[in-house]
């Protein structure tokens, strides 16, 4: 099974179900492709090191997670590296206490980005003080 999702992690929808649990499995998969996730077990799309690991490799992967994960902040700075353009919107979802935590998250980390995403962000945060 490890070898078909490493060919192709969309192979993850073909396998018995136990396998879609596998956590290991279930990673390869979704570090190959980011409709993997879709796949996988309930429980396993809640796996916020699944979520890094995948993000890593496809920022796209970051919309087949639970919402909790989705909502992480390190997943989303991951995500962010991995592609600055892909989860820019997800910020129009968050809470208002979610939106504030992860302004004060992102402010702190700021100068990781490049230029063009430290603009984009600043715009999708106003909260966020400009330099």
């Amino acid at each position: 099974m490890l070898a078909a999702v490493r060919a192709d992690g969309r192979a993850l929808q073909f396998v018995p179900d136990p396998f879609k649990a596998d956590r290991e499995i279930v990673c390869v998969a979704a570090s190959n492709h980011y409709k993997a996730i879709s796949y996988a077990s309930r429980a396993l799309r809640g796996d916020r090191a699944i979520a890094l690991a995948a993000v890593s490799t496809d920022a796209n992967a970051i919309g087949g997670f639970d919402d909790s994960v989705q909502k992480d902040v390190d997943v989303v700075i991951a995500a962010l590296h991995q592609d600055s353009g892909t989860c820019c919107w997800r910020s129009f979802v968050l809470s208002h206490e979610d939106r504030v935590r992860f302004a004060r998250v992102i402010a702190t980390r700021m100068g990781e980005f490049p230029e063009d995403l430290q603009a984009r962000l600043r715009r999708e945060f106003p909260e966020l003080a400009s330099p």
